[in-house]
């Protein structure tokens, strides 16, 4: 895997050759005037462009029923289906 600094921040290419950044742990941030917070408690990765047709088919297998094959984004999956997705791509890294 290849990695560096990209505007300050930490990024690496993954096995299946996306570019994914990596968020800090952040101190938390008050949000609307004190009604809501927001911190960020552990670091994680995540992509810094679409996920493509190609990506998705090396780490599921199976593409949604009518895509070819290709560096298209990957479109018309559900929510469940995108986690588990995410989910064998941790498994992977």
């Amino acid at each position: 895997a290849t990695a560096g600094p990209v505007d300050g921040r930490q990024w690496f290419v993954n096995k299946s050759g996306m570019t994914l950044s990596v968020v800090p742990v952040q101190p938390p941030l008050s949000l609307d005037g004190g009604k809501r917070t927001l911190a960020v408690d552990y670091p994680f990765a995540i992509g810094t462009k679409e996920v493509t047709r190609k990506q998705w088919f090396d780490v599921m297998k199976e593409l949604p029923q009518g895509m070819e094959s290709d560096d298209g984004p990957i479109s018309d999956v559900s929510w469940y289906k995108m986690a588990e997705f995410c989910n064998r791509l941790s498994e992977r890294e």
